[in-house]
C-alpha cells in the first residue's frame, strides 16, 4: 500500500490530470466529479487529502490554468474550465475561448489629452496609469453616455467560493464607477485593465458581475475593459455575460492628441 502524504499545492496539476484523463474519451464536452473523486485521485497518487478539497477547486477556477496536457485536448477556439453549480459538485466543461482583441477596422475618435504632459505610450502603460489616463480624459463618460457620480479603485469584494455554501473568497476589481443616465437610472460599472503582460481572466469578470448584480439589484451592471492599443490609442470595451460565458458587447477606440481637434474621427 502506498504511504500517503499531505497533498501539496504543487501536486494539484497531477490530481487534475488523473481526474480528467480517467474519464476523458475525446468527444465529451463535460466531465463531472466531486470531492470524493478528488480524494480518490490524490490517493491513487499517494497523497492524503484532508482540508484541501476546496483549495483544489479554487486553484483552477480562479488562480492558475489547468495543466497543458488538459488544455491541449480542447478544440480550436475552446478551452476547458472547472465549473461549480452546487456544493461538492464540479465539472470540467468546454467553453468558448475569449480574448479582448481590438477591431482593426474600427475608426478612432480623437480626444484632446487634458493631461498635456509627458507620458508612456498607451500600450506600455501600467494598469493604474492607464486607468487614470482614461478617467482624466473622461473616456468612460464618452463611451457609456453616463454621468459618473463616484469612483473607487482596487475594490475588494467577497464572492461565494462554491455555490450553495458559506465559503467566500476575495477578488479585486481594478475600478468601480457608479453612474446614472439622464433619466436617473443608476449603473454600477466594474472596470478592468487588459494588459499584454497580464491577460484579463474572464472567469473573474463573470463571477464579479454576478456578485455585483446581486449586491446592487437597483443598479444595472455594465462591465468595461480598458486596453492600450498603440502609442496614442486607448480602447474601451463593454462586456455582456451570456449563458456560455463573457462576450464583447461594444467597442470604441480613443486617440489622445494635443492641441485643437480638427476632426472627430480618423
Amino acid at each position: 500500500m502506498i504511504a500517503q502524504k499531505p497533498l501539496p499545492r504543487s501536486k494539484f496539476a497531477s490530481v487534475a490530470e488523473r481526474l480528467f484523463f480517467g474519464r476523458y474519451t475525446g468527444d465529451v464536452r463535460e466531465i463531472a466529479f466531486g470531492n470524493a473523486d478528488v480524494a480518490a485521485a490524490a490517493g491513487d497518487l499517494g497523497y492524503a487529502v484532508t482540508d484541501q478539497l476546496s483549495n483544489f477547486y479554487e486553484a483552477f477556477a480562479f488562480q492558475q490554468p489547468l495543466p497543458p496536457s488538459i488544455r491541449t485536448t480542447a478544440p480550436r477556439d475552446f478551452e476547458w474550465r472547472i465549473m461549480n453549480e452546487a456544493p461538492n459538485r464540479y465539472r470540467f466543461a468546454l467553453r468558448t475561448r475569449f480574448h479582448i482583441v481590438p477591431d482593426s477596422m474600427l475608426s478612432k475618435c480623437k480626444v484632446n489629452d487634458v493631461t498635456a504632459g509627458d507620458r508612456q505610450p498607451c500600450n506600455k502603460m501600467g494598469k493604474r496609469e492607464l486607468l487614470n489616463f482614461a478617467h482624466a480624459n473622461r473616456l468612460v463618460e464618452q463611451f457609456t453616455g453616463l454621468r459618473c457620480v463616484s469612483r473607487e479603485i482596487d475594490v475588494r469584494i467577497e464572492v461565494p467560493l462554491e455555490a450553495g455554501t458559506t465559503k467566500i473568497m476575495q477578488l479585486v476589481i481594478d475600478d468601480v464607477v457608479y453612474g446614472e443616465n439622464r433619466r436617473g437610472s443608476r449603473y454600477v460599472i466594474p472596470i478592468y485593465c487588459s494588459l499584454e503582460a497580464e491577460p484579463l481572466d474572464l472567469k473573474i469578470v463573470e463571477v464579479c458581475f454576478n456578485t455585483l448584480r446581486e449586491r446592487y439589484p437597483e443598479y444595472a451592471c455594465l462591465p468595461l475593459v480598458v486596453q492600450g492599443i498603440d502609442e496614442n490609442t486607448i480602447g474601451l470595451f463593454s462586456l455582456a455575460v451570456a449563458c456560455d460565458g463573457v462576450r464583447k458587447d461594444n467597442e470604441r477606440h480613443f486617440m489622445l492628441i494635443n492641441g485643437a481637434l480638427s476632426s472627430d474621427k480618423v
